[in-house]
This record gives structure tokens, C-alpha cells and sequence, in this order.
């Protein structure tokens, strides 16, 4: 399940994600975010609670991120590596049970751990796209209520630019995953992600047995 921050989830939700059957909150978030919007779920005993920082660091810059999301996805390919290993790991160490990941906003970060899962189970580009972009329209409402967002953009209003979920931009990160990489299964081997951890991935994506 890929979703945006936790911090206003109520007992009743956190219930129904039980009734779901998550068993992992994998928060890829950064020591500074997690201390503005603490996690519902990391207290929870239901729930198995891990913490990567996608970002390769504890303290969000917003000064230091880029014009455009397409820009910012393509780099985060290489310059995070070890967090994109130390995430593809944990996903592969998961038996069962359904796993939860998200970030803030729920669409950069969760959008391309999202599109690598996709692209391991064999989904077209085309559907990963509209996946990614289809989630501008049911993040409006959050992105319009979020005090968390509110003070990013205030820090640096070039952030408003980037809480859309353009087609472009995961389709830049598709294409580079693909062209430089050789796509989502090599680029995992590459960054140090197992073969019997990919196997794992693959049997829970229902491409292996």
C-alpha cells in the first residue's frame, strides 16, 4: 500500500489497516519529518515499524531540491542507491503480510519505490504512468490541508511547483531505469540487492513460484 504520512490517522484506521492485513510501516521519511508528523502506526504493536530515509539524509533541505520532479527522480537513482538497496531488502525480508509504505506526500519517494514494484511485476510502462499521475487528483485535498506542506513551501515557495504528480516525470525515471540501468530487476542487482532477495520480491509480486 503506498500512502502519505500517518500522523492523523485515527484508532479506526489504524484498525482497518489490521483488518487489511499490514504487518510493515516502512516510512521512507526523513529524522526531520518524522519529528514534525510522528508515525500513527510506530507504536502500534500490530505493526512491524521501519524507518529509511529515501532522501540519503536525516535533515529535509528543501533550498537544495530541483526545479523539476523528473530531474529529482532520475538522480535519486544513483545518489541513493544504498537507501534504494536498504529498502528493496527490507520489502524482500517481509514473509507475508501486507506491507505499507509511505513518505509525506505519498507520491515522490512512495511514487518511485511504487514504479520499481510495478516494473518487477511486469506492468506495463503505460499503466505505472497513469498510477503516478493519477494520484495528483486524490492528493488535492491533503496537499491543500497539510501544515507540514505549508511550512516546506514556506521555507521555499519553489516547492509548490513540485506537488503535482506530472506523467512526465515518472516516465523520465521509467526511461532512465530502463536506458541506464537496464531496467528494475538490473538495477537492483547492481545496487547490491540479492538474488534470493529478488527472488523473494519476485514470488510476492506473483512473478516467480
Amino acid at each position: 500500500l503506498r500512502a502519505a504520512d500517518l500522523a492523523r490517522l485515527t484508532p479506526a484506521d489504524r484498525d482497518a489497516l489490521a483488518a487489511r492485513g499490514v504487518v510493515l510501516d516502512l516510512d521512507l521519511r526523513t529524522a526531520d519529518e518524522l519529528a514534525t508528523a510522528p508515525d500513527a502506526l510506530a507504536g502500534d504493536d500490530r505493526f512491524r515499524y521501519v524507518r529509511i530515509s529515501l532522501l540519503g539524509t536525516e535533515k529535509l533541505d528543501v533550498s537544495k531540491l530541483p526545479d523539476d520532479l523528473g530531474t529529482m527522480y532520475v538522480a535519486s537513482l544513483e545518489a541513493n542507491e544504498p537507501q534504494f538497496r536498504q529498502v528493496f531488502a527490507t520489502l524482500a525480508a517481509q514473509p507475508d503480510g501486507a506491507v505499507l509504505f509511505h513518505c509525506t506526500a505519498g507520491k515522490d519517494r512512495t511514487g518511485m519505490v511504487a514504479a520499481l514494484l510495478l516494473a518487477l511485476a511486469g506492468v506495463p510502462r503505460q499503466d505505472i504512468v497513469h498510477d503516478y499521475a493519477i494520484s495528483a487528483h486524490y492528493l488535492a485535498p491533503m496537499m491543500r490541508q497539510s501544515a507540514q506542506l505549508a511550512a516546506m513551501a514556506s521555507q521555499n515557495p519553489r516547492i509548490l511547483a513540485l506537488q503535482g504528480s506530472p506523467a512526465e516525470a515518472i516516465d523520465a525515471f521509467l526511461e532512465a531505469l530502463e536506458r541506464r540501468h537496464g531496467g528494475a530487476a538490473a538495477y537492483l542487482r547492481r545496487i547490491g540487492v540479492s538474488e534470493p532477495e529478488l527472488r523473494r520480491l519476485m514470488v510476492r509480486l506473483g512473478q516467480a513460484s
